[in-house]
């Protein structure tokens, strides 16, 4: 299989969906019976943690990926991130999660991919690859 390479080109359309995942989390936690204290230190972690998420979406603008699990990916600054794809990269069809670890790196990264982030023909290479790959 020959490399993928795409642009991404993240939309409002992906905040929206991390801004509604926290929010359910957060009236998931709302609604359980724990001490108030503790209710309100987990909804305090919840809403800090969306924020990070949504802060860090559009961290990314381009990806590429080769058969053997290596993966550039290119930062805001146009830096290009050499790594490779770490177990635990999730793929389905209306969302794909790319988790990589960089050269030199100790912990896990990731990049989400939506449809229409994405060339559509690129976003079906990416998802075989990763599917196909065994890290």
């Amino acid at each position: 299989m020959e490399p993928v390479a795409c642009v991404l080109n993240y939309s409002g359309r992906g905040r929206a969906v991390v801004f509604a995942l926290a929010l359910a989390t957060g009236a998931v936690v709302f609604a359980t019976p724990l001490p108030v204290l503790l209710r309100a230190a987990v909804l305090a972690w919840v809403g800090g943690v969306g924020c990070l998420a949504l802060r860090s979406l559009g961290r990314w603008q381009g990806l590429r990926l080769a058969a053997d699990g290596a993966v550039e990916v290119c930062d805001l600054d146009g830096t290009w991130h050499a790594g490779q794809v770490r177990a635990g990269s999730f793929v389905l069809p209306a969302l794909t999660i790319v988790r990589w670890r960089p050269r030199g790196s100790r912990f896990d990264r990731t990049v989400l991919l939506l449809p229409g982030m994405v060339d559509p023909d690129a976003f079906r290479r990416v998802r075989i690859a990763l599917r196909w790959e065994k890290p």
